[in-house]
C-alpha cells in the first residue's frame, strides 16, 4: 500500500528512507554541535563560575561581618580550597571594609595565552579585562 501511494506521487519508498536518514544525521550533528564544549569553553566558564560563587561569598560575609573578606593564599586559600582550583586559573583577591575586587587569569586554550576576568562588589558578572596573545585588548565581554 505505501509503495503504490509512493509511486503515485513519484516517490519511492527508498527516497523517503534516505530523507529521513539525512534529516535524522542532521539533527544529531546539530545537537552534538551545540552540546559539546571546548576546552576553552569550559575553562571560560569555570572562571566565570569561580568568579560569582566568589561574589556570592563576599556580598554574604559582607552583610554578616560589615566588611569584605580578605582572601590570600597564607591565611585561607587551603579553607576556600583555592590551591586546587581546576585548569590554569589564578586568583587574586583585594578587599577593604567596603569593597572588593577579584580577578582571574586563565590560558582557556592551554597555549599561553591568557585572559584576565575581573568581578568586584558592584558588578556581579564577570567582565573581560584583558587577552594576552599579541594582540591588543578586546572590549569587555562576558563568558559564555
Amino acid at each position: 500500500m505505501k509503495e503504490r501511494l509512493a509511486s503515485e506521487r513519484g516517490v519511492s519508498v527508498g527516497q523517503i528512507g534516505m530523507i529521513g536518514v539525512l534529516t535524522l544525521l542532521l539533527a544529531i550533528l546539530l545537537g552534538i554541535r551545540f552540546t559539546l564544549r571546548t576546552d576553552a569553553d569550559k575553562e571560560r566558564a569555570r572562571a566565570r563560575v569561580l568568579l560569582q560563587t566568589l561574589h556570592q561569598l563576599e556580598e554574604a560575609y559582607h552583610k554578616e561581618h560589615g566588611t569584605y573578606l580578605s582572601v590570600d593564599s597564607e591565611r585561607n586559600s587551603d579553607v576556600l580550597k583555592l590551591n586546587d582550583l581546576p585548569g590554569s586559573l589564578h586568583l587574586t583577591v583585594e578587599a577593604t571594609e567596603s569593597t572588593f575586587v577579584a580577578f582571574v587569569e586563565a590560558d582557556p586554550a592551554g597555549s599561553g595565552a591568557t585572559q584576565t576576568w575581573r568581578i568586584d562588589s558592584r558588578h556581579s558578572e564577570p567582565e573581560l579585562l584583558q587577552s594576552r596573545s599579541g594582540a591588543s585588548s578586546p572590549e569587555p565581554t562576558t563568558p559564555p
